[in-house]
């Protein structure tokens, strides 16, 4: 009875003061499909969102869980490295796929100009446009330049050249004032005035703080946009190096080499 009284007291206090109400929102009569009859409404694709479905249906509730990709733990899959068993058979096929490099061997990247379509951080800025094919990329404090949103490179070969692949490095960090970029994509153009898409690629290898996204191309081009999408739950992106490979090393570089890690991404692919 105590206890009654004294919550009674605290609602009654709160409701004096306002605490518990708001403006009011009058929407007029509508009509809303119905996209599932459920209980709980989970909204995520992260190992957070899918225990929390799991504690659910575990207490009896109907649960609906909402991810924006195909698959789920993607907190976690973008970032793990799995290693081979030392007993593992190296010379089978799967094992190939899976633990191959996705860098060219040779790396010698083509040259060119750029031009970015946002200015970058401050904090980390490219001035004099020379950071992003500069071969410096193994310190995200000196080597790297920032944006707070997603940035899209113009780069210019000089040349129509045939191009190969395009190999994209950048730093991540997770947690507090962390760092992340998504998604990378490619588009190919002779003028600079017709675009065409040719690639895009959320797949991703992982050493300490950098990360690399490598898209194999088979085109000619003198143009190339490079857009770099910042991870949404991140304030900022910090790129690199674009590197960008002519088709004649690509081919080369069918015969890659070996490493001792892969990622959740690339055993997905090969199988």
């Amino acid at each position: 009875m105590k206890q009654m009284k004294i919550g009674q007291v605290i609602a009654a206090s709160m409701l004096a003061g306002g605490l518990l109400w708001g403006a009011d929102v009058v929407e007029s009569a509508k009509q809303l499909p119905l996209v599932q009859d459920t209980d709980v409404v989970v909204v995520g694709g992260s190992s957070g969102a899918v225990a929390a479905a799991q504690k659910a249906a575990a207490s009896g509730a109907k649960v609906f869980l909402v991810a924006p990709r195909p698959y789920l733990g993607d907190d976690m899959a973008g970032h793990l490295n799995l290693r081979a068993d030392v007993n593992e058979d190296t010379s089978s096929e799967l094992y190939s796929k899976i633990f191959a490099s996705s860098a060219p061997i040779s790396s010698k990247s083509l040259a060119y100009s750029y031009q970015a379509n946002e200015k970058a951080s401050p904090r980390h800025n490219d001035p004099k446009n020379t950071r992003m094919n500069d071969g410096e990329y193994s310190n995200s404090s000196q080597d790297s330049v920032e944006f707070e949103k997603d940035v899209e490179y113009t780069l210019d070969l000089g040349s129509l050249q045939e191009v190969g692949g395009v190999l994209v490095y950048t730093f991540s960090r997770e947690g507090s004032g962390g760092f992340m970029t998504e998604e990378i994509s490619v588009q190919v153009s002779s003028d600079a005035k017709q675009w065409m898409p040719v690639g895009t690629t959320q797949d991703q290898e992982n050493k300490e703080d950098i990360t690399s996204f490598n898209l194999p191309l088979s085109t000619k081009a003198q143009y190339l946009k490079v857009t770099a999408k910042k991870m949404k739950k991140y304030s900022r992106q910090l790129l690199g190096e674009i590197c960008v490979y002519p088709a004649v090393e690509s081919k080369k570089s069918e015969t890659r080499q070996m490493t001792s890690e892969t990622t959740p991404f690339k055993i997905k692919r090969a199988l």
